[in-house]
C-alpha cells in the first residue's frame, strides 16, 4: 500500500501509464501517453493524452471516493465523454462511464454488426 505522497503519486502514474499503453496496444491511438503533471495543464486536464473522444481520469487508491472522482472527471472533460478508470492493489482496472454512454457504444456495435 502506498504510504507516502511520493509512493501514492507513483502508484497513480503506474495506472496512467498502463491505460495509455492499453490504448496504444488496441490500436486506438498510437500516440496515447500519460499526461505530464497528471492533467496539470489548463488546456488539457486528463490523465492520459489521446485523440480518442474520451476524457480519461485515473484513480489508483485503496479507498475510492467514487462520486468525487466522477465529478472531477465530468468537470474536466470539456467536449469529450468522461471515463473514470479506477484500480486498487490486486484488483482489475475498471472503467466507469454513464449508462447512456455505454448504451450508445452498444448501439454503435449492434448497428455495425448488422451492416456486415
Amino acid at each position: 500500500m502506498a504510504k507516502t505522497f511520493g509512493s501514492k503519486k507513483q502508484k497513480g502514474q503506474r495506472l496512467e501509464i498502463r491505460v495509455a499503453k492499453a490504448i496504444r496496444h488496441k490500436g486506438l491511438d498510437p500516440d496515447a501517453r500519460r499526461m505530464p503533471c497528471s492533467g496539470g495543464f489548463s488546456h488539457f486536464k486528463g490523465d492520459v493524452s489521446t485523440m480518442i473522444k474520451y476524457h480519461i481520469e485515473c484513480k489508483n487508491t485503496e479507498k475510492h471516493r467514487l462520486w468525487e472522482e466522477w465529478e472531477q472527471a465530468e468537470a474536466q472533460c470539456g467536449f469529450k465523454t468522461p471515463v473514470l478508470v479506477v484500480s486498487s492493489n490486486f484488483r482489475p482496472d475498471l472503467a466507469i462511464i454513464k449508462l447512456d454512454d455505454l448504451l450508445n457504444l452498444l448501439k454503435i456495435e449492434k448497428d455495425y454488426l448488422e451492416d456486415k
